[in-house]
């Protein structure tokens, strides 16, 4: 398995390309549609999946055109952001002068709190929004905007809530190893041990519960 980031100049957001062997994933394609499709042919490789951490349009803008390119892609994301593709409010294009909604259309399958799809295991984290997820695979935990390297992601958006967002967070620092690497939306990528000892939304948490 190789992880490539892609990450736009316009809000920062970082695209995961999950490859393994000739299957391809893409995590949160955001404003990147031209790295993503160039990387693809340079590579020979077609693209599998999409999978999105939550709704926002930094994270989703160009899932419309590769659904177009790559033959109606499955899109996967939480049952409940699944409204924001349809809503310009919720997905806060609108709020950066840019209103965008998506065709009905789409190849989207809301997935229903923690699943595991084709090898990648999903978690419901809300807070950020109400149906922000992190993703696993193998010791890699791609964490949209749930977690950040020494931060998390802001919960003043529609539908955040930093009190539901603490209870993702120890949820994370409960069930995670802390040899594990985490892929932010935006920032550096960081581990979970190192997030215990720095990030100050996590180190209360570091008290006797994280063992492994």
């Amino acid at each position: 398995m190789k992880i490539f980031r892609l990450t736009d100049k316009l809000f920062e957001e970082n695209a995961y390309i999950i490859v393994r062997e000739k299957d391809v994933t893409i995590i949160d394609p955001g404003f990147n549609y031209n790295k993503i499709v160039t990387f693809l042919d340079e590579n020979n490789l077609s693209l599998n999946r999409i999978i999105l951490t939550h709704g926002h349009i930094d994270h989703i803008n160009d899932i419309d055109k590769l659904s177009s390119k790559y033959k109606d892609v499955p899109i996967y994301i939480n049952e409940f952001d699944a409204d924001f593709l349809l809503d310009s409010s919720l997905n806060c294009s609108r709020q950066f002068g840019n209103p965008k909604v998506f065709s009905e259309n789409l190849n989207i399958i809301p997935v229903d709190g923690n699943a595991e799809i084709d090898g990648f295991s999903i978690y419901h984290t809300p807070g950020h929004t109400r149906g922000s997820m992190i993703i696993k695979i193998s010791d890699k935990l791609f964490t949209g905007d749930t977690l950040f390297k020494e931060s998390v992601g802001r919960t003043d958006l529609p539908t955040g809530s930093m009190k539901v967002l603490e209870e993702s967070l120890t949820f994370i620092s409960k069930t995670f190893k802390k040899d594990t690497t985490v892929y932010p939306g935006h920032y550096d990528k960081t581990t979970i041990k190192d997030e215990l000892l720095n990030n100050t939304y996590l180190k209360k948490k570091n008290k006797g519960i994280f063992r492994r």
